[in-house]
């Protein structure tokens, strides 16, 4: 069991990463901070002794560099590389610095970010915390790994190798020409990758098989806590991230049809994860391929490890492609389970799942298997051929939140609150097209505390299957489990709005369902279950644009009970409501 001041901090953690909604008013004009890839790094080392790099995220960053400061407590930052877009969202900037001396802050002091454009200042409630690391670079067309541990790794000198097959089992420093880059990390440690296409196997590499990085026997820590997974002496998460503006690619497609072991950059098994190795890893501004079981990016079975899991998953491209001639594949772009998983602005597409009669549609976006904490945000999962956009399908899953995501194109239902218990899961301010089954489908008896908030689903069970609906409820529910408030639920042009094998009607009390707008080609009567119920053309601005007309029905016609959970909307510039009522559906007008 875990000391009571571990607990403490871990519990401090996991707050600082997962931002709580707020009712503070939001300008719409001013730039807006809304996440960042690194929460901590270190400001000296690394390229030209300037420490780390940072990517800031959010709204209103303008178009040029030279009319951008970045703070990080009181101090600007070293330098500036570039001013860009999110992978997750294009309608989101990036800036992207190097964060410099910072005139030497405390070390474990939370320091507030500010972005001033033009000289107004953005909110500061993201922050940054200066903490000692070694920064290694791996180049996979120049470098060279060294044989001992004490050279290498730097900017002019880089590693060649990102993790080899050497790895022990048990918390060591090895020399990168046993396992690469990776052998020579412990917590508070960066591995930024120069640009090009890393197609090496580490743990488990033969015959094809294998990880390109499996986190076996490291793990970061909780900032200001060292811990024996890290080494003993060090704290803070490791960071494997693609260099400023290069293009990094990890490429394991599968050529091997259905032999099913290995996968992109995955945490520890489960031994290892119950010791507490393979928690707190950041991974940002990667693309990767994966055609295996595990997926490009899994954090299997972290609901076992004392530590959490708390990995951040932050602006990277995920495909699963190579799925296509595997009927194993049975993950996702992002999956598994654990305390503070951190997932915002990545884009994940072309997740394929080769169909073999028993196990079809079982490789998703997203796919949450446990008992943990999620802050899933600001993403966009695409052409999900495999699956669903979101799934929730194992024991416990508790305290997801997941908004202001893009899902589209998806071959099974947007998203998919199968078994496992659910608790606390709160949903708002997506939008969800083109699905083939339903746009929310319902399968757990023991949910509780599941709301639905302010979502905009179009074109939803394109099918027309009689078993799937806009709506589609395939569990026995039971009093007060759930609330369905002011979504857009535009059905397919032979679908229902409400269906499944049980309780279609959502009748006995199952929660609130009010003030949501119903609306199919050939109209059908508003669903009996919706206590304020509105229907016909929400006048979406065009066939691909979910904004309101100055027409739509939607308008002020929303319900305030949700005040708490929808501060803002799907654009995120400005608060909620800016009209005399809240808005239907994910845009405020």
């Amino acid at each position: 069991m875990l000391p009571k001041f571990l607990i403490g901090l871990l519990m401090v953690a996991l707050v600082s990463c997962t931002r709580t909604t707020t009712a503070a008013p939001i300008p719409i004009d001013a730039p807006r901070v809304l996440y960042t890839d690194i929460i901590s790094g270190p400001n000296s080392g690394g390229e030209n002794n300037n420490g780390i790099y940072l990517s800031v995220f959010g709204k209103n960053f303008g178009t040029s560099l030279s009319n951008i400061k970045v703070l990080i407590g009181t101090s600007e930052v070293d330098n500036y590389r570039s001013l860009g877009v999110a992978r997750g969202r294009a309608d989101i900037q990036r800036i992207t610095v190097q964060i410099g001396a910072l005139n030497n802050p405390e070390i474990g002091l939370a320091l507030p970010i500010k972005v001033l454009v033009g000289g107004v200042a953005s909110n500061t409630d993201q922050t940054f915390t200066v903490l000692p690391g070694t920064i290694y670079f791996v180049n996979g067309n120049t470098g060279a790994d060294t044989t001992d541990t004490s050279s290498g790794g730097t900017f002019t000198a880089p590693f060649k190798t990102v993790q080899k097959p050497g790895i022990g089992l048990a918390f060591s420093i090895q020399p990168a020409s046993v396992s690469g880059a990776y052998g020579r990390v412990r917590a508070g440690d960066f591995i930024v990758l120069r640009g090009g296409t890393y197609s090496s196997v580490g743990f488990g590499g033969t015959n094809g098989k294998g990880y390109f990085l499996q986190t076996l026997n490291k793990s970061g820590c909780p900032i200001k806590t060292n811990c024996a997974q890290g080494g003993g002496s060090s704290s803070g998460a490791i960071t494997i991230m693609g260099y400023p503006d290069e293009t990094v690619r990890i490429n394991r497609a599968n050529t091997i049809g259905d032999d099913q072991f290995g996968g992109g950059i995955s945490s520890a098994d489960s031994t290892r994860q119950a010791q507490g190795f393979g928690a707190w890893w950041t991974i940002s501004n990667l693309i990767i391929e994966s055609g295996f079981n595990d997926g490009p990016i899994n954090t299997q079975r972290g609901e076992l490890n004392p530590l959490g899991m708390h990995w951040r998953i932050i602006n990277n491209e995920l495909t699963a492609s190579s799925c296509q001639i595997s009927t194993k594949c049975r993950a996702g772009a992002i999956a598994g389970n654990g305390m503070g998983n951190i997932w915002l602005g990545n884009y994940g597409h072309d997740i394929f799942d080769q169909p073999d009669g028993t196990t079809d549609l079982e490789n998703h976006g997203f796919y949450i298997g446990g008992n943990g904490s999620y802050e899933l945000a600001y993403n966009t999962l695409e052409n999900i051929v495999g699956g669903s956009g979101l799934q929730l399908n194992g024991a416990d899953i508790n305290n997801v939140r997941f908004h202001h995501n893009i899902i589209r194109n998806v071959g099974k239902h947007g998203i998919n609150l199968a078994n496992g218990s659910q608790k606390n899961i709160v949903i708002w301010n997506n939008l969800v097209s083109n699905t083939h089954f339903a746009g929310v489908r319902m399968q757990d008896d023991t949910m509780q505390n599941m709301q639905l908030f302010n979502n905009t689903f179009v074109n939803i069970n394109t099918s027309g299957s009689p078993a799937q609906g806009v709506l589609t409820n395939d569990t026995n529910a039971a009093t007060n489990q759930l609330e369905i408030r002011n979504n857009i639920f535009q059905a397919a042009s032979s679908s229902e709005y409400a269906s499944g094998c049980c309780n279609v009607d959502f009748s006995g009390g199952v929660g609130a369902i009010s003030h949501n707008l119903w609306t199919r080609a050939i109209p059908l009567p508003a669903p009996v279950f919706d206590t304020n119920a509105i229907t016909g053309d929400p006048s979406f601005v065009s066939a691909t644009d979910y904004h309101l007309a100055t027409s739509s029905p939607a308008i002020d016609a929303g319900s305030a009970a949700v005040s708490s959970i929808v501060i803002d909307d799907f654009d995120l510039l400005g608060n909620r409501p800016k009209g005399a009522g809240f808005d239907v559906g994910a845009f405020e007008r």
